[in-house]
């Protein structure tokens, strides 16, 4: 699964778990509400941006040596 089909299921799980709390009956309410939904408003876009204080390592650690790289 690449990381935009993980972001798309999270955010359909968050949205079957936002509309499980009610139950409109009155139509003209229950409309207006799935067209405030269907406009994204409440899961807009995710934000991808680029760390600016990423660092590429100059060396590799070497296998088996615990200490983590510092980004």
């Amino acid at each position: 699964m690449n990381v935009f089909d993980l972001d798309q299921a999270l955010v359909d799980d968050y949205q079957r778990f936002a509309r499980s709390f009610t139950q409109i009956r009155a139509q003209d309410i229950s409309t207006q509400v799935e067209n405030l939904y269907s406009s994204n408003r409440f899961w807009p876009e995710p934000l991808i941006s680029i760390n600016p204080h990423f660092e590429v390592p100059t060396s590799p650690i070497p296998p088996g040596d615990s200490r983590l790289w510092t980004i």
